[in-house]
């Protein structure tokens, strides 16, 4: 309903605006002699309050307090057409109520029901209302001549009030054709829509992967790759990029993520895979991630899974370490090398993720496979610098695997026993 209530709200305003614009242009230009004073001053102050009272309404939670303010503001917007006309020449600037037609045509699409033929009745009242009070002809026909009124002038006034009351019809019929227009070719697309759509079964599929997907602990967007639009978004997507679901109306990834380099997310969204440390901002702040897409197919459009995996922790545990002077291994279970600070590179070298323990812990000249010992420390020296080297165990949560961290310890000179020195390296 919040869509639908924006998709009026912008046809209404761009009628106002064109219908404006359709006059103003003219007068401009000298063409014709009206005073856009007070039309423009009109203008201004309906746009401003017709926009704040649209920006309450969209706050609005239940879906019957929303379309009650969208047909409200509505038919406000109907009758300011009508005091606009009026400013702008009224009968005698017929062309102007052509405006008329897209707010009842935008009802009958959106709403259906009785709101197009509603907007209809009120614009044919409202400009019926405003010719009345501009045309004594008309009220004269209405009320009809006396016999004494015979005369040329009186047949001029009738004449003019008969062309007016013509055009009043003429009017009332068009709006009530387009209401009915619009509504039935509303209604169609609708229907043949519904006798394509899938089964019922395949309707509780699709909704129980939105639960799924809405409920995913990653965050996960499911994202329409001809657009860019977000179709749908799991709770923590909104969560982590501090987001409302009514956020996603209208906006596309690139507008909610601001992408350093978005020429490299949307290649992926073409072709799938991952962008590993992207960095982006979510209001002004920074983060990294690595973006993973797989594409899928579904009713004949491609959409793109896409997952957020934060490295922002990660890149501050590393900075963290990489700060301290005292070389740190971890080792895995598999006795492999997953991590080694800058100051391991210094005192080792030739350390990569993935690197055997035995190889990378070599230059040590301590005995093979010491870290599985336990804690006790042992003392080294490696290019002439002693170091206390202990090692310690801990495991990972929620997984059947342990990391081994492995400390090297500046020693003071002074405190180790010459009979307990072993030099390492040159």
């Amino acid at each position: 309903m919040r869509e639908r209530k924006r998709v009026l709200d912008s046809v209404l305003v761009l009628t106002l605006v064109a219908a404006f614009a359709s006059v103003a242009g003219p007068w401009f230009v000298q063409a014709i002699e009206v005073d856009m004073a007070a039309p423009t001053m009109a203008l201004l102050c309906y746009l401003t309050a017709y926009l704040v009272l649209a920006g309450v309404a969209d706050r609005m939670r239940t879906p019957g307090d929303m379309r009650l303010a969208t047909q409200v503001l509505q038919l406000s917007g109907i009758l300011f057409l009508a005091v606009l006309w009026h400013l702008v020449g009224g009968v005698a600037n017929p062309a102007f109520l052509l405006a008329f037609f897209l707010p009842v045509a935008a009802s009958g699409v959106v709403l259906r029901g009785w709101q197009p033929y509603a907007a209809a009745s009120i614009s044919a009242v409202a400009v019926g209302a405003v010719t009345l009070a501009e045309s004594p002809e008309l009220r004269g026909y209405m009320i009809g001549a006396s016999p004494q009124d015979a005369g040329s002038g009186a047949l001029l006034a009738a004449g003019g009030g008969a062309s007016s009351f013509v055009l009043l019809g003429a009017f009332t019929l068009m709006m009530m054709a387009g209401a009915l227009v619009s509504e039935t070719v509303a209604s169609h697309l609708v229907a043949r829509r519904a006798a394509e759509a899938p089964t019922a079964q395949d309707d509780e599929l699709e909704e129980l992967a939105q639960t799924i997907l809405r409920a995913t602990p990653a965050p996960t967007a499911l994202v329409d790759t001809g657009t860019s639009k977000i179709v749908h978004a799991s709770d923590s997507f909104l969560r982590e990029m501090l987001l409302e679901p009514e956020d996603l109306l209208g906006r596309g990834l690139f507008q909610l993520l601001g992408f350093v380099e978005p020429e490299r997310i949307r290649s992926l969204l073409e072709s799938g895979g991952e962008a590993r440390h992207s960095v982006y901002r979510v209001n002004r702040e920074a983060r990294i991630a690595d973006i993973r897409i797989r594409l899928m197919s579904h009713g004949g459009r491609l959409y793109a899974y896409l997952e957020v995996h934060d490295l922002g922790d990660q890149f501050c545990r590393q900075s963290a370490l990489d700060g301290v002077d005292e070389p740190v291994i971890v080792l895995g279970s598999d006795q492999t090398l997953r991590y080694a600070n800058r100051a391991a590179e210094r005192v080792l070298g030739g350390l990569h993720f993935g690197l055997e323990a035995s190889t990378a812990l070599a230059r040590t000249g301590l005995p093979r496979g010491w870290w599985k010992a336990g804690p006790e420390e042992k003392w080294m020296e490696m290019y002439g610098r002693p170091y206390w080297v202990s090692s310690s165990t801990t495991w990972v949560p929620g997984e059947l695997r342990f990391l081994t961290i492995i400390r090297m310890r500046y020693a003071d000179p002074d405190a180790i026993e010459p009979a307990a020195s072993m030099e390492v390296g040159s």
